[in-house]
């Protein structure tokens, strides 16, 4: 903290407090609202050691603007602090190749990605990481076979990679094989720590971001996920808290009016079929879960009036094998009778969500009355638009980010789950140049 407020008076004190005085020194109003814009972008970079992006932002300044006092002493700055930190560098480089050529593999990622952290761009760094990568490659495909060696290094080329989950996995594997080796442990236990500290960041910053994205778009049981999670790492975030208790009640809401929806279809269906004491249950289960309901209160009349009895009262419990979240899902289907439909099941369990919408589309042409095909496409499509979504806000992130091949992977894999998702396919055009 120290150092980043030395850093801003030092910067402030060189620039004459230009930034924050700056006042009608352009002619055209419209740059000068654009030139501050950059310059207050660059003194921010400065100021979190992001001399690069700080230098880019004064340069584009002068592209308006080449006689800005301003810019061109913030520019004159960077180039010293870079000069600086490329010195210090070069030391953290010779150190690396050290521990490169000892086979240090793990103190030597550690050093490679301090490095990249601070000079992203530094070609010294950039070419290690390359020669690192192709040298764990190559000991691992050269491993004798049973030895744990492959997957050492396989371990040491996903910590590399920062796919810690994968390097744990690995490790464990080596550990089995080689109990003896008491450095392992200490790779897992590293792998781990990496990985919680990965996912805490994640949740509180790309994860309130999600659960935000889900919020806009109504996706009340993921931004609730999104929100639990947040609490899982900060317990008393006192923001998650708020929001976790109102998109819960939001998405049970949105359930319990999903599940009235498909009750009193399922409800008037039967009672037009005659087949009053099925559709009695269905009335009754809408009252339970909405005791003023007048439509529901109306035909459990008309249907004691026919002399058919109210059933006793079933546990209802849902089977935690179908229950994804903290949020009761739409619809639960029960055990199905019928051998008829167990293809659309069967494609359903396989995650392959558009061979099972496509079966009971098909089949429901057919058999339009169908009460558990309807219950189960309407189950199947909830889930394919929930994870197709997911899929679609990861690549909304990595598109952010300027990590182009993660977004398109992500946006792919949305299409795979449900081939028409409109927002994915503009993305996708998007990305690729179109229009």
């Amino acid at each position: 903290m120290r150092s980043k407020s030395k850093l801003f008076f030092s910067l402030l004190f060189t620039l004459g407090f230009g930034l924050l005085t700056r006042t009608g020194w352009s002619q055209d109003p419209i740059d000068q609202k654009l030139i501050n814009e950059l310059l207050d972008v660059a003194f921010n970079a400065y100021v979190e050691n992001d001399f690069n992006t700080a230098m880019l932002n004064f340069q584009k300044a002068l592209q308006i603007d080449s006689n800005d006092e301003t810019a061109l002493r913030g520019l004159k700055q960077c180039r010293d602090k870079l000069g600086k930190n490329l010195k210090n560098k070069e030391k953290d480089i010779k150190l690396l190749r050290k521990m490169v050529k000892n086979k240090q593999w793990i103190d030597a990622i550690d050093r490679l990605r301090d490095i990249l952290e601070d000079a992203p761009n530094l070609e010294s760094a950039v070419q290690i990481a390359k020669e690192m990568d192709m040298i764990l490659k190559d000991k691992m495909s050269s491993a004798p076979p049973g030895s744990g060696e492959e997957n050492l290094y396989r371990g040491f080329l996903s910590y590399m990679h920062k796919r810690y989950d994968q390097a744990v996995l690995a490790w464990e594997e080596v550990k089995r094989v080689v109990p003896s080796n008491a450095k392992i442990q200490i790779y897992i236990e590293k792998a781990k720590t990496l990985q919680h500290d990965n996912s805490r960041i994640d949740a509180l910053t790309d994860g309130r971001k999600r659960a935000k994205v889900a919020w806009e778009e109504g996706d009340y049981e993921q931004a609730a996920v999104e929100w639990k999670k947040i609490l899982e790492f900060e317990p008393y975030n006192e923001e998650a808290k708020a929001e976790y208790l109102k998109v819960s009640q939001k998405a049970n809401e949105k359930n319990r009016r999903n599940q009235i929806g498909v009750l009193y279809d399922s409800g008037l269906t039967f009672f037009q079929a005659d087949k009053y004491a099925d559709s009695l249950e269905q009335w009754e289960s809408i009252l339970e879960l909405d005791p003023e309901n007048e439509v529901a209160a109306d035909y459990v009349k008309k249907i004691h009036s026919k002399g058919v009895k109210s059933k006793p009262k079933k546990d209802k419990t849902i089977p935690s094998s179908h229950n994804p979240g903290p949020v009761a899902p739409v619809f639960i289907p029960g055990s199905v009778s019928s051998m008829e439909i167990k293809t659309g099941i069967n494609a359903y369990d396989s995650k392959d969500y558009p061979a099972a919408v496509s079966f009971f589309e098909d089949f429901l042409i057919k058999k339009p009355n169908h009460i558990e095909a309807k219950k189960w496409i309407s189950l199947i499509k909830a889930e394919q638009a929930k994870v197709a979504g997911e899929h679609y806000r990861k690549g909304l992130i990595g598109y952010s980010h300027g990590d182009l091949e993660t977004a398109v992977r992500e946006w792919q894999n949305a299409l795979k789950v449900d081939p028409e998702h409109a927002q994915t396919k503009r993305a996708l055009l998007k990305a690729r140049g179109g229009r």
